[in-house]
């Protein structure tokens, strides 16, 4: 009895998982760059003032900093580079089904190129693109801003590798 008890939940946390979004944020304007497991964690990539980037993990009960770039004492010696026998070709199409199956949510760009004649030519393509999709501006102020907030979830990526619709 305990035994199927506990592999119940164990089964209904892992389907629990496969519906939990993920969800990718890159607002230039605010400076948030993130993943998130809703629910679970965050992963933060923030700008340092000693270290060019810094990751920030949080989780449910703790904040984690990693330096990806720091070189570590143990890295200084000089690391033979083994070639690898696997072959990692992905093919296009499967690139191309895991993109897709990325929804977004919110999508804004505000540009300025520096150039007004460059801005006056990119004014019609900006104009036709913001009747299509909408999110497109042009300004003559020096902002240049970019807002891209999309969400998935494990089972869509999975449905994409397996060539499923959900």
């Amino acid at each position: 009895m305990l035994f199927t008890l506990v592999i119940g939940s164990i089964i209904l946390i892992l389907i629990a998982l496969l519906f939990t979004p993920i969800v990718v944020c890159l607002d230039t304007d605010k400076k948030l760059y993130y993943i998130q497991l809703k629910g679970l964690f965050i992963i933060y990539l923030e700008a340092n003032k000693t270290e060019i980037l810094r990751i920030k993990v949080h989780t449910l009960f703790r904040n984690f900093y990693f330096y990806p770039l720091q070189e570590k004492e143990h890295q200084k010696k000089k690391i033979k580079w083994i070639k690898s026998k696997r072959n990692w070709n992905i093919p296009l199409t499967a690139v191309i089904r895991l993109l897709k199956s990325f929804k977004l949510k919110r999508f804004s760009l505000d540009i300025d190129t520096s150039d007004c004649i460059t801005n006056a030519k990119l004014y019609p393509l900006f104009a036709l693109l913001n009747y299509k999709y909408g999110g497109f501006n042009i300004n003559f102020d020096g902002r240049t801003k970019l807002l891209l907030y999309l969400e998935n979830r494990p089972i869509r990526i999975l449905a994409s590798f397996i060539n499923f619709k959900t």
